[in-house]
C-alpha cells in the first residue's frame, strides 16, 4: 500500500514538474533533485 501511494506521489510530482518546467525552470530542476 505504501508503494502505491509513493508511486502516485511520484507520478503527481513528475506531472507537476513537467508542467512547471515551461514557466519555472529552476523550480523544475529543484523538484528533480528532490525526487532523486
Amino acid at each position: 500500500m505504501i508503494d502505491s501511494v509513493a508511486s502516485a506521489a511520484l507520478k503527481l510530482l513528475h506531472l507537476n514538474a513537467k508542467r512547471a518546467v515551461r514557466k519555472h525552470r529552476p523550480l523544475f530542476f529543484q523538484s528533480s533533485a528532490y525526487a532523486i
